[in-house]
């Protein structure tokens, strides 16, 4: 099994194979711990109440939203969560005036539509998932019924339970 170069069967070093070994184990156990998911883990399902903005829109997407809508997520067709409540304030954006100045001015017949939902979703430490997507504050989901399609900013988020 080894010659007089301490060679096992003549190919490889005894010390070499030990070395490559252990490399190898260490890697499996490493790839092991980050890779494996348990596949009975499952966050307990939350409510969470989702506050979105959209901004600009004209008066008939304004009529067509509806406090109790079911709303569905765009991409991945997911119910996203119900209509709660509804605000909507006049658009405005910053013009600047004859003399230079900024101001904010509103913009005829635009409006932005501030929405409260209450959605599924599963919470963890790391992230707010609801229909299979992180949700975040900053992140623009696109929302939809049968009748209507928004795309919304996320502006709040509070875990209810």
């Amino acid at each position: 099994m080894l010659d007089e170069k301490g060679r096992l069967f003549g190919l490889v070093n005894i010390i070499d194979l030990a070395v490559v070994l252990v490399f190898g184990l260490v890697l499996a156990l490493g790839a092991y711990k980050f890779l494996y998911v348990n596949p009975t883990y499952q966050p307990e399902p939350k409510t969470v109440r989702v506050q979105l903005v959209v901004e600009g829109v004209r008066q008939p997407t304004v009529d067509a939203i509806a406090l109790g809508d079911r709303v569905y997520e765009k991409n991945s067709n997911g119910y996203f969560g119900t209509i709660t409540d509804i605000q909507v304030m006049p658009a405005k954006e910053v013009v600047a005036t004859a003399a230079g100045e900024l101001v904010e001015a509103e913009v005829p017949g635009r409006y932005n539509i501030y929405l409260t939902l209450e959605s599924p979703a599963e919470v963890t430490e790391e992230y707010i998932r609801i229909t299979g997507q992180q949700v975040r504050i900053g992140l623009t989901p696109t929302i939809r019924t049968q009748t209507y399609q928004v795309e919304t900013v996320v502006f709040g988020l509070e875990v209810l339970d």
